[in-house]
């Protein structure tokens, strides 16, 4: 009897919670909490719709998807996973190439959808059509891992001055939210503009550090990251211009990996860069391979339509 779909149905809680916990390749952004932080952040715009696909075998595997909507509520879009990060299916079974195959099918025909594929699962994805790039990471549990010097070195004199790396709290969020807006300002972004709220959204996340460097001035930098079952998953961080300086920065990363590294994590990864080439270098610098991946879309001819003009326009949008 040859494989196929059984059924597709809507996990509960407790199966999404269960299998992305436990599952080797998956990423901070497969998990419950990623597609909640995204509706909490933006509830008329992102709802999680998940799908726990059930094969004739008894295997079972789990897709995050966020259904969100663009144009003032004109098209939707279906993200795995939401806003540009890790998305594709997980599983606690031995799936074979047979069920990757019923579901990068039954992904690609989901309508509008966006897929960047988890470069930790390979066989999702990589020979569809679709935008080749990569991420940067460090590969944690690796013989050869190799930290820079350079920014080693940035560490150690920042310890020495008295800089302290902690948790930030509460108190710490107004700091942050300037450390932000001056980022926007150094790197002129006019694509990608949260609200102050996303700060302690994030802040509250489960399984989330938010780590910063603190001198005797307040904030230096500081980088919220996620940790899955063997990923750490760094997405945000933001900086103060002083920070620059002192190469804050690269010292936070070096005081992060090295933490994880002890704690027995596999993989710390720093996230695409998109259309800046400065940053992967800078992540190159840092000692971070690359691993690659797709960004798959699936969009209807309406919104490329739609979205065609507000690339010309070019204006400023929030995120959310």
């Amino acid at each position: 009897m040859s494989l196929s779909i059984q059924s597709i149905k809507k996990p509960s809680t407790q199966e999404w919670d269960t299998i992305w916990q436990e599952c080797d390749y998956a990423t901070y952004y497969h998990s419950r909490h990623w597609a909640e932080l995204w509706q909490a952040y933006a509830p008329e715009k992102h709802k999680p719709v998940p799908e726990l696909v059930l094969f004739s075998d008894g295997a079972r595997a789990l897709i995050p998807l966020t259904r969100t909507l663009h144009t003032r509520g004109l098209h939707q879009i279906h993200e795995s996973g939401p806003y540009n990060t890790y998305g594709g299916w997980i599983s606690l079974d031995a799936l074979t190439e047979n069920h990757h195959a019923l579901l990068r099918d039954h992904m690609l025909a989901i309508p509008n959808l966006v897929w960047m594929t988890n470069p930790y699962a390979p066989e999702q994805g990589q020979d569809v059509l679709g935008e080749a790039t990569h991420t940067r990471a460090m590969h944690l549990d690796s013989e050869n891992v190799s930290i820079s010097g350079r920014a080693a070195r940035y560490l150690r004199a920042l310890q020495r001055s008295g800089v302290a790396f902690r948790q930030v709290t509460e108190d710490d969020h107004s700091m942050l939210a300037e450390a932000y807006q001056e980022n926007q300002r150094r790197w002129n972004d006019r694509k990608q503009v949260f609200h102050p709220r996303m700060i302690p959204l994030l802040h509250g996340l489960p399984r989330c550090d938010f780590i910063g460097a603190f001198d005797d001035k307040g904030l230096l930098c500081a980088a919220a990251v996620m940790r899955s079952k063997h990923h750490i998953a760094g997405w945000f961080s933001v900086a103060f211009d002083r920070a620059y300086e002192r190469h804050a920065g690269e010292a936070l990363q070096v005081w992060l990996i090295n933490r994880y590294r002890d704690a027995g994590y596999h993989w710390y990864d720093l996230h695409p860069s998109g259309n800046r080439p400065g940053i992967d270098r800078y992540k190159e610098k840092l000692g971070a391979e690359s691993l690659p991946l797709r960004i798959i879309r699936r969009p209807s001819m309406s919104y490329r339509l739609v979205q065609g003009l507000r690339t010309m326009v070019g204006t400023e949008r929030e995120v959310g």
